[in-house]
């Protein structure tokens, strides 16, 4: 009986789901997939091949290719517009599923009220966004987890965000901008919501910072970065680069750094460093700190497994952690008891202030460094 009523709530919820979809269809203008064959007819304003898209997506699986979390791509729709388009409005419609909620498409609203419409459109579930007319959007910020995006925020000429439609706390994010205003827009969907999302870009102009899914927001421009693999921290199996800054993004709280702390879990796998000021409200971390339970999302492959923390300050790679102090002081963590194979790289500030660090990581680190100015 226990699990006829489980597995009816679980039917129920996806009943939920469908009925959204009743007489609902995906707008805009057709682009084929492995799902749906081109239209017949060319109805669009400019062919897809004249356009250099610069896209936003986050573990969208290839056709073909298996996959146990993300999405696949079943319908892809454009818009073109012979110039870069000005918005006074930009109407985000939402899909439920399971309590989680996705954006399923959006509507565009120009200067002369013309409306321009991409995706799952469901009257009853929209937010609104109201932009500025005198100059066109250079793009979205998105808010994306691994399975749709939540949300978006329009970024103005100005490089500023409108209020965002939809979640935005807590997930990692996607700034889609270039420098020119937007005159093409590729969305693309599977069977109930957006998953991708693409607009048009100049050839050879790419800013590697716009093209990163970061944790908690992307960092402004300026700002340089050098880790244990280059200075373009790129991320890896669709885990966001994380970034921690010792004080806002200027470091204006290092004066009042007085520990830092790194955790090690299963005897060698660095996992987080916590920084410690003396105003403890001004604490923060990087990655993920102790003590770890069951509930933690990684094995344990030792038999004689055990997690520990080293105290020390800061200059330092992945697997391992070499730290030296500006009093030529050093510590290495972890003990690791069976050789390290691949050596150590050594990681320097390129500016003249290290304001803080960045991670790409998953359940470990796989890269780590140094943000400065």
């Amino acid at each position: 009986m226990a699990n006829r009523q489980r597995v009816w709530g679980l039917a129920k919820r996806l009943q939920a789901t469908l009925t959204q979809l009743d007489g609902v269809s995906c707008q805009g203008s057709a682009l084929g997939t492995w799902f749906e064959t081109m239209p017949d007819g060319p109805d669009q304003n400019m062919p897809e091949a004249e356009v250099s898209w610069h896209t936003a997506s986050r573990a969208v699986a290839s056709p073909g290719k298996s996959f146990f979390y993300g999405s696949r791509v079943l319908r892809a729709r454009a818009l073109y517009f012979p110039e870069p388009v000005k918005l006074r409005q930009m109407s985000v419609s939402f899909v439920d599923t399971a309590a989680v909620s996705f954006i399923s498409g959006f509507n565009m609203i120009d200067e002369h009220e013309r409306s321009h419409a991409l995706g799952y459109q469901h009257g009853n579930a929209m937010w609104r966004i109201s932009l500025p007319l005198d100059e066109p959007i250079q793009g979205w910020e998105l808010a994306i987890d691994l399975s749709g995006i939540k949300g978006i925020a329009a970024v103005q000429s100005d490089g500023k965000l409108t209020s965002w439609a939809g979640e935005s706390a807590g997930l990692p994010r996607w700034r889609l901008k270039e420098a020119q205003g937007v005159s093409a827009v590729k969305a693309e969907f599977d069977a109930l919501k957006l998953v991708s999302i693409s607009r048009d870009r100049l050839p050879n102009q790419e800013n590697w910072l716009n093209n990163c899914i970061w944790y908690p927001e992307v960092p402004k421009e300026g700002l340089l970065f050098n880790g244990s693999r280059g200075d373009k921290p790129r991320p890896k199996y669709n885990y966001p680069v994380t970034t921690v800054f010792f004080g806002e993004s200027d470091g204006r709280y290092l004066s009042q750094l007085s520990e830092i702390v790194v955790w090690v879990f299963d005897i060698c796998h660095v996992v987080g460093v916590k920084f410690h000021f003396t105003d403890s409200s001004y604490n923060r971390q990087l990655g993920y700190v102790g003590p770890f339970d069951e509930n933690y999302p990684a094995r344990r492959n030792f038999s004689d497994s055990h997690d520990s923390t080293v105290s020390f300050n800061i200059d330092g790679p992945s697997v391992g952690l070499k730290i030296r102090s500006n009093l030529d002081r050093s510590i290495q963590t972890p003990d690791y008891p069976y050789g390290t194979d691949k050596g150590w790289v050594t990681v320097h500030g390129k500016g003249s202030q290290i304001i803080g660090m960045f991670a790409s990581l998953a359940r470990a680190f796989w890269d780590l460094g140094l943000i400065s100015v």
